[in-house]
């Protein structure tokens, strides 16, 4: 395939190129791929890392016409300069799959109410590839709440923020201070599967279990509040955490 050789031509290495015919086979067979290739080497991507070929295939998913759209909305929205979106697109180039709608969503939400400057989003793009809605809003929420009543210093970091996993957050910045801060948890956005175990009355029986029985148990909750038979086994598992709770 003509298209793989150019990839080892600029010496990308063999595993990058094994990984990424598997994951976006259609992009090696794209019209304009030498013209994105040039491009791509052009915005200055180290073709040893990743990026280098993610890059290629948000050029290649793109058309010209929505790739400047959403250009021009980074430096309007965000007031970025042109070296600042180019820094941001090497860290993360599937920041320009974001809407344009998002894009001006979530720099809404994080400059004007979470008042974190601009260019730290910019330094940050991965925050355009979460859900606004389920993940970033929740989160600040959370932290917001924290930083109101002196629990914690400051905002945390973005890139915090953005990649820290659930369960990770959970028990950093919730559970760790649902004592202080009663109804936390539903803070935190966690759906419909998950604030049903909430409304049941036994959290604090589950606070008062060891962490990494309420790990297990929480993620179980998590993991059988959707099933059609949830009533019975959230009956059952629920039973354990208040007989647990009161052994202890």
């Amino acid at each position: 395939m003509v298209n793989v050789e150019l990839f080892r031509n600029e010496g990308v290495p063999e595993a990058n190129i094994s990984e990424y015919l598997i994951l976006h086979p259609k992009s090696f067979t794209a019209n304009r791929f030498v013209e994105i290739l040039r491009k791509v080497k052009g915005m200055g991507f180290d073709h040893l890392e990743s990026t280098f070929l993610k890059a290629v295939h948000m050029l290649t998913i793109m058309s010209e016409a929505s790739w400047r759209n959403k250009m021009d909305v980074y430096k309007t929205c965000g007031g970025w300069t042109e070296d600042q979106i180019q820094s941001a697109l090497r860290k993360d180039p599937g920041c320009m799959k974001a809407s344009e709608k998002k894009i001006m969503a979530v720099m809404d939400f994080l400059v004007n109410e979470m008042s974190y400057d601009s260019s730290i989003v910019a330094e940050n793009p991965i925050v355009f590839c979460c859900s606004l809605e389920d993940k970033i809003i929740p989160r600040c929420s959370v932290i917001r709440v924290l930083v109101s009543r002196g629990l914690i210093k400051e905002n945390i970091s973005l890139g915090t923020l953005a990649t820290l996993v659930d369960e990770s957050f959970l028990e950093k910045f919730v559970t760790k201070y649902e004592q202080e801060v009663p109804g936390l948890m539903k803070r935190i956005g966690l759906g419909q599967n998950i604030l049903w175990f909430w409304d049941s009355g036994l959290c604090g029986s589950w606070f008062k279990l060891p962490l990494f029985a309420q790990r297990i148990l929480f993620f179980s909750l998590s993991a059988l509040a959707s099933t059609p038979h949830r009533s019975f086994y959230s009956t059952s598992i629920l039973g354990i955490i208040s007989t647990a709770a009161e052994e202890k």
